[in-house]
């Protein structure tokens, strides 16, 4: 693919990869069909030949990698008022990531798309001031990072 491509040849320090179609099969023929789930596989390929790109260059080990979705839903819907349409999955690896963790076991932890932003910037260190949508699931760090708010 044109992004395991990029991994080779340019190495980024920070890379986002949107794979569409689970999104576009959730409403065109509802979240968890058959059709969806084939998508799903689809792009569980995808996010292998890219971890296989970061294995070959040897960056694997150093990357924060979170897989998540845009948004969830039910039926052919995500209204804004459903709880299903707010909750993501959410699943993170990295040097840094704690080993085998379930979030679930964190109380009143809830993963919505804002918490990537919030994650990610705080991961790479970037302050980003209050108030902000989301918070950072700083629970999957072994060493939660710090970022000094000025």
């Amino acid at each position: 693919t044109q992004a395991a491509r990029m991994i080779r040849d340019r190495q980024p320090d920070v890379m986002f990869v949107h794979f569409g179609g689970a999104d576009v099969a959730g409403h065109a023929s509802g979240w968890g069909s058959p059709e969806q789930l084939r998508v799903l596989e689809q792009i569980d390929r995808g996010i292998g030949v890219l971890k296989d790109a970061l294995d070959q260059t040897r960056q694997a080990a150093s990357r924060l990698i979170i897989v998540t979705a845009d948004h969830g839903g039910s039926a052919l819907l995500h209204p804004p008022e459903d709880p299903l349409s707010q909750r993501i999955p959410w699943i993170a690896v990295g040097p840094s990531v704690r080993k085998d963790f379930n979030l679930a076991t964190v109380p009143g932890l809830a993963i919505d798309t804002m918490a990537t932003f919030a994650t990610a910037c705080a991961a790479l260190g970037i302050r980003v001031p209050e108030p902000r949508d989301g918070r950072a699931v700083v629970e999957i760090f072994e060493r939660p990072p710090v970022v000094v708010m000025r």
